[in-house]
C-alpha cells in the first residue's frame, strides 16, 4: 500500500445536523481499532467551528489510517461545511443539503500519521 499523505488538520464550521470524524487502519487488519476523531450535534442554522491537527496531536500512533465522515440528517435541510488537509492538499467535503433522512454524507480518505 502506498503511503498517504499525513492528516494536517481537521476544519468544521457548520453542522446540520450531526457529523461523526472516525479514523480506523487501512490495512483492515485490526478491526477492533477505531478512533472517534470528532462528533457534533448540532442545527438550525447555528455555526460550530473546530479545527484539530491529529499529527501533531498525537492521538493516534503513527501508521495508515482511513478517515470516516458520515453527516446524518434528523430532518429538514442538512448541510455540512468542512474540509481535511492531507499531504497539503485541502479537500473540501461534499455537499450534503438534503431533506432525506439518516445518512446523507458519507466519505473516505486515505492518510497516515508519521
Amino acid at each position: 500500500m502506498a503511503t498517504a499523505g499525513n492528516l494536517e488538520e481537521i476544519n468544521v464550521s457548520f453542522v446540520d445536523n450531526e457529523l461523526m470524524i472516525i479514523a480506523f487502519p487501512a490495512d483492515g487488519n485490526n478491526t477492533y481499532f477505531s478512533s472517534t476523531l470528532a462528533h457534533f450535534k448540532g442545527g438550525n442554522g447555528q455555526s460550530q467551528t473546530f479545527s484539530l491537527n491529529p499529527d501533531k496531536a498525537k492521538i493516534l500512533p503513527p501508521g495508515n489510517y482511513k478517515l470516516l465522515v458520515v453527516g446524518i440528517n434528523w430532518g429538514g435541510p442538512a448541510g455540512y461545511t468542512g474540509y481535511v488537509t492531507i499531504g497539503g492538499e485541502k479537500k473540501v467535503f461534499p455537499a450534503a443539503s438534503s431533506n432525506d433522512l439518516g445518512v446523507v454524507l458519507n466519505e473516505l480518505y486515505d492518510f497516515s500519521i508519521s
